[in-house]
């Protein structure tokens, strides 16, 4: 059982991971720690587009 609780804890921690290595999803998060942004902001921001930042959010929300 611990195995698996361990593993399983792995798993999140590599997903969690995966999420902060895009370097388009670093750019976001970094304009976030300046401030509470909209998604207009963020676009403004970063020089992404609005469905591309819309989609690493709920990226980064998972």
């Amino acid at each position: 059982m611990l195995i698996i609780s361990t593993t399983s804890s792995i798993n999140l921690q590599a997903k969690l991971f995966r999420g902060f290595a895009d370097p388009s999803r670093l750019s976001i998060l970094e304009a976030l720690r300046e401030s509470e942004c909209t998604v207009s902001d963020l676009v403004q921001t970063t020089g992404l587009t609005q469905p591309n930042v819309s989609n690493h959010l709920a990226c980064l929300r998972d």
